[in-house]
Parts: C-alpha cells; structure tokens; sequence
C-alpha cells in the first residue's frame, strides 16, 4: 500500500498537479496534499460550508478568507464571486496557497501572507499538529511548544485602511482558536 501512495505522489509530482472537484467545479491543486485533496474529492472536507458558499455568493460578491491555509475554499469561492481576499500567516502554507492559486490562474484573488490579529507587529505561532504548514498552525495556547515560527500581524481596521476593499459580503475565519481572540477586537 505504501509504494502505491508513493508512487501516485510521485506520479502528481510529475504532472505538476492534482486533479479536484469541488461540487462540479474542477481545479488543479498542489500535489504535495493528495491525502487532503482526496478527502476533498469524496466531498469530505466542510461539505455543508461548500453549499453555504453556493447558496450566498454570486458573481458580484467579495468573500474573505481569514485562516486560508492552502486554499480549499478560496479556490472554491473564486469561482463564484467577483474578489476574493485572503489570509495565511504561516509561510509553508502560504507558499502552497499561492501554488494553488497559480495552478488554477486565478486573478481575482489577492491573497496575503499574515495574520489579522490585536496589534500591528509580529506574532509567534506553533502547529498544534507538530508541523509548520499543516493546518493546525494557530496563535493561542503556544507557550507548551518549543518551536515557533513569526508571522506579520495587522489590526482588521489597519488592513480596511491599507487596502480599501470596500464591501465584503462573506467573511470567513477559521483560525484555530484565535477567533476567541480576533472577535472581539
């Protein structure tokens, strides 16, 4: 079984992609996650989220991605709306998210490598996973892990005044934890 799923990896290695479909639409997504992405073609990754994106972006819409990780639903959501921001602090996921973006040639999403957080500055991060760029990488209870990594972090006002997106219709956050401390800023 294990030379199977290397070989496979090996074989989307090659090709430079691997295929996915997310409710009929079809994209091209980083071969280093075959694990992931075939979740995702079961339709086993956040299915009812897919459909609340379906049933509440159209083609004038902005949608948000706070927490974007390698990109799942911002690939999907490129499809269906006009813009499409997002945000990945962790610099091995980012590299991947842009990787996905690039494969599927999509220009209208701007994507951002930091963190929206209480300050303007730097902040520490630790995977929970035990891995940097996996998608448990988060801010909130890090103290317990001897490795960290840094990631830009800016205030949602300062990132509104920089940026001007003007409306956003859909927002986002999956930040592992850190909505507890985002929320109420």
């Amino acid at each position: 079984m294990h030379i199977i799923k290397s070989a496979g990896k090996f074989y989307y290695k090659l090709k430079g992609f691997y295929p996915v479909v997310i409710d009929g639409q079809k994209f091209r997504c980083d071969p280093n996650h075959l694990g992931f992405w075939r979740l995702v073609n079961k339709g086993k990754f956040e299915p009812f989220f897919y459909q609340i994106l379906k049933k509440y972006l159209n083609e004038n819409s902005v949608y948000c991605d706070i927490g974007s990780w390698i990109g799942p639903t911002v690939l999907y959501a490129s499809r269906l709306c006009k813009k499409v921001y997002c945000f990945e602090p962790d610099t091995i996921a980012y590299d991947f998210l842009l990787q996905n973006i690039g494969l599927n040639k999509l220009q209208n999403v701007n994507p951002f490598n930091l963190a929206i957080g209480l300050s303007d500055g730097t902040i520490k991060m630790a995977s929970h996973g035990g891995n940097p760029g996996d998608s448990m990488t988060s801010m909130v209870n890090i103290d317990q892990y001897k490795n960290f990594l840094s990631a830009d972090s800016l205030k949602w006002q300062t990132w509104l005044e920089k940026q001007k997106p003007g409306r956003i219709d859909f927002l986002k956050i999956d930040i592992e934890g850190g909505e507890f401390v985002l929320l109420p800023a």
